[in-house]
């Protein structure tokens, strides 16, 4: 009898440890699954939102203006779509410094509105050195927090 409780508890351990190794190897599964897509999806992010700030909003000479409010309005459109893909597949932290960049992205489309006004739609008006640094390091200090916070999640050093 106490043989036979022997070969039961070893049965009933080793099917234990199988199951919490094969937790294991399936978590381990699930990550990598998705480590490419999500790689993917943050460099396009950061892509297309490197290119709406860079070339939309800032030009050699300060804040390059939309010349209409469809355009402005198909800029945040743009800038929106940007994020989606990122919000499908990322985890919390790389939300949020998403989002964070996002946000400079459109504060930088904002300023670019608040002068279209200002100028009467048509015209340029530059920007000053102080506003352009101000865009310019929000924009930087969230792009780096978001790269950060990327690789941390997919473990790239």
């Amino acid at each position: 009898m106490d043989n036979l409780l022997a070969v039961l508890g070893g049965a009933i351990a080793g099917g234990l440890v199988s199951l919490a190794l094969e937790n294991v190897r399936w978590r381990r599964a699930q990550k990598v699954r998705w480590h490419d897509q999500r790689r993917a999806v943050y460099a396009e992010f950061l892509s297309e939102i490197h290119v709406i700030f860079s070339w939309w909003i800032m030009s050699e000479s300060g804040l390059r203006l939309l010349s209409n409010i469809a355009e402005l309005k198909e800029l945040r459109d743009r800038a929106t779509s940007a994020i989606a893909p990122v919000n499908l597949l990322a985890g919390d932290d790389v939300k949020v410094a998403a989002d964070n960049l996002l946000s400079a992205v459109m504060e930088a489309i904002d300023e670019g509105a608040s002068r279209m006004s200002q100028a009467g739609l048509m015209k340029t008006q530059p920007i000053d050195a102080k506003t352009k640094e101000r865009l310019t390091n929000g924009f930087v200090e969230k792009r780096t927090a978001f790269e950060r916070a990327a690789r941390e999640e997919l473990e790239i050093s």
